[in-house]
């Protein structure tokens, strides 16, 4: 499928592919000190029109970054590739998607592994205000006896 996406908009891929489970290795990243190289395990890698790319994304699908593959085994069940820059990333689970190289230039999913990412946990959110005891008028919620 062919379609045109303004920046900025969010689009919902549909994959077709189950592809294969692959395994990280590292299966944690510390934000703080993360591995300048991952090991992705799993099979049907294929190098015949160049290096997969192994993209990061979020909890809620969004990409983070994408890298091509170092390094990939003659019998296409491994790969090393670099590990992004997720000084941004809060900790939590991101999946990572493993991709073949095509001759048309398609995405052609292999697979796709998960890790766990840690050290940069969200702020907590801001409370919110009491009506009853922060300015402005009162609700009547706030005068009634109980």
């Amino acid at each position: 499928i062919i379609m045109s996406v303004v920046c900025g908009q969010t689009v919902q891929l549909v994959c077709n592919q189950t592809g294969t489970a692959f395994t990280m290795s590292p299966a944690t990243i510390d934000i703080n000190a993360p591995p300048a190289t991952a090991d992705l395990s799993g099979g049907g890698l294929d190098t015949t029109y160049g290096m997969p790319t192994v993209e990061f994304y979020d909890e809620y699908g969004s990409y983070i970054d994408g890298r091509t593959a170092l390094a990939v085994s003659a019998d296409g069940t491994w790969l090393q590739a670099s590990v992004p820059d997720l000084s941004g990333a809060y900790s939590g689970s991101y999946t990572i998607v493993i991709v073949n190289a095509t001759a048309d230039g398609t995405r052609n999913i292999v697979g796709t592994a998960n890790v766990w990412v840690y050290g940069n946990y969200p702020p907590p959110p801001d409370p919110q205000p009491d009506p009853c005891t922060e300015g402005g008028s009162r609700p009547m919620e706030c005068y009634a006896t109980y």
